[in-house]
């Protein structure tokens, strides 16, 4: 794998933002490349590791955070089964 490679799957891993976080009320996820993804899907998990949502986004997608119980959750952004982006949130 060349060095042009590695960058390039770093710079499409960073492209994920999410805010506000910690929130009390509801979180954005933005997806924030240049390169046109499709299937993009967005899995929840809450604190020990079970899946706590799952939805189909295109470019960002804003969660609801009223849905789930105050803690700790990670996320996992794929599109068609390679992950793209990973994170955590906090939900007050």
């Amino acid at each position: 794998m060349s060095v042009t490679n590695i960058n390039n799957i770093t710079d499409i891993k960073s492209s994920v933002r999410i805010y506000p976080n910690p929130s009390a009320d509801k979180i954005n996820i933005e997806l924030r490349s240049a390169i046109d993804f499709q299937n993009i899907e967005l899995v929840i998990y809450d604190g020990i590791g079970r899946e706590a949502g799952k939805m189909k986004i295109d470019k960002s997608v804003t969660v609801l955070e009223q849905n789930f119980p105050s803690g700790m959750y990670f996320y996992q952004v794929k599109d068609k089964n390679k992950t793209i982006g990973t994170g955590k949130f906090v939900k007050l």
